[in-house]
């Protein structure tokens, strides 16, 4: 929602302007926002605590630029300042709003490069985003500090998937866009509406791009982070920078160069942009082929990788054992964190997590499942947790794989290995814990 704030003073332009085409724009976007905002909390209150700050924002700046919209449209109707308007636009200080909008673009550029080493972004995250950015910061070597968020790292994370020349690119791309587009929003000097069209577009992606790389509301880790990256930043960059580059081919070949110069500069330009995605993505490079010695290319980025392998016959084969009128309890707090919804959604039986609870009260959850006529299973991560509980536990689930990486600070280049195991038992009716 707050990449679509550019859309109300949008169509509130179409709509002073009397175009044809602003009244079904505006009824879209507002039953396609309506749909958006009632699934989120209608559907999803859950995620919406974690980046309720976010929306709420949202909100608030949408309200202000419906009402700013409304005034202007009111405003619009007189005649006193439909003259005054273009006398005003003429002035000698806002011819040079094109000129600085495209600076205002790259010293934010500038601006999140250097943000790393002149601040250290820390939040309040929930206790469980808390509890896995301090296990991960462990594990990697880096000073504990479970508030940190890395929110200044977000240009380096671009940078990462898409490579230093096409953020450059990209970044030149869109200064010179935002001049050219104002000064046609401005002088109304657009024969062809050609930088009129590129004004929602641009207004999104940067809208959209400065909101995700100053807080981008997720988890730090990669590559998990990465995907508040691919709705506008990656895709509003490349986009910049393919502009970028058709512009400077053109310029070329218009400066005198010949075709085949202009070509040159072009396969340049598409070359800087596509050799280090495909060296991140693919992981290309050179590596020894043992002990002769010898030199050959490798490609060992997590593209042609796999990771859950094996994740769904081990699910299967957990739920045929699970009868279908058991009602599930889980009592350790990794199998419960990661397999609570698995076993509801795949195995289709109620599950309760009673991690790290008495056995006296785990036990009265029992006995009340049993007098509700269902059948109560124990789940847990090894069988010493289950032997108190009678029955026979058995394993259910073992299972090496692989998962994405977790990285905070560095590009993630190789899947991480995890091992699955879940231990089950059926307690007998008179069985009590100890």
């Amino acid at each position: 929602l707050l990449y679509l704030l550019p859309v109300i003073p949008f169509g509130a332009l179409l709509l002073i302007s009397r175009r044809p085409q602003s009244v079904p724009f505006a009824c879209g976007a507002a039953v396609g926002c309506a749909y958006g905002v009632a699934g989120m909390f209608l559907l999803d209150r859950p995620f919406l605590s974690t980046v309720g700050g976010t929306a709420a924002i949202a909100g608030v700046g949408a309200v202000w630029l419906a009402a700013l919209a409304v005034v202007a449209g009111q405003l619009t109707r007189l005649s006193s300042v439909r003259r005054q308007v273009p006398r005003l636009l003429a002035k000698v200080p806002l011819r040079w709003l094109p000129e600085l909008g495209g600076l205002i673009t790259i010293a934010a550029l500038v601006g999140f490069a250097i943000r790393p080493y002149v601040q250290t972004v820390r939040g309040h995250p929930t206790p469980a985003v808390a509890s896995l950015i301090a296990t991960l910061q462990r594990l990697q070597g880096l000073p504990v500090d479970p508030d940190r968020l890395y929110s200044e790292q977000t240009l380096y994370w671009v940078i990462w998937y898409i490579g230093l020349p096409t953020v450059l690119l990209g970044g030149v791309g869109l200064a010179a866009i935002v001049r050219n587009s104002l000064r046609a929003l401005l002088t109304w000097r657009d024969p062809d509406s050609r930088w009129r069209i590129w004004a929602l577009p641009l207004a999104i992606i940067c809208a959209g791009s400065l909101a995700v790389l100053w807080q981008p509301d997720i988890e730090p880790d990669q590559p998990w982070a990465s995907q508040r990256l691919v709705v506008v930043v990656l895709p509003g960059l490349i986009l910049a920078a393919l502009w970028a580059g058709s512009w400077l081919t053109f310029r070329a070949r218009a400066g005198g160069a010949r075709a085949a110069t202009a070509v040159v500069v072009g396969l340049f330009c598409a070359a800087a942009m596509v050799v280090p995605t495909a060296a991140t993505t693919f992981g290309l490079g050179i590596s020894h082929s043992g002990r002769a010695g010898g030199l050959r290319p490798v490609a060992q980025g997590l593209a042609l990788q796999r990771t859950g392998s094996g994740q769904a016959s081990a699910v299967s084969a957990l739920c045929a054992q699970i009868p279908r009128n058991a009602s599930v309890v889980i009592i350790s707090p990794g199998t419960a964190s990661q397999f609570s919804q698995v076993v509801r959604g795949m195995c289709g039986v109620p599950v309760g997590s009673m991690a790290g609870q008495q056995a006296g009260r785990i036990n009265s959850v029992l006995a009340a499942i049993a007098a509700a006529g269902r059948r109560p299973v124990l789940l847990a991560s090894s069988e010493k947790q289950l032997v108190r509980f009678g029955g026979s536990p058995v394993r259910v689930l073992d299972l090496s794989t692989t998962t994405d990486p977790q990285e905070l600070t560095q590009l993630p280049t190789a899947p991480t290995k995890i091992h699955y195991g879940i231990w089950m038992t059926m307690p007998t009716s008179g069985a009590t814990g100890t």
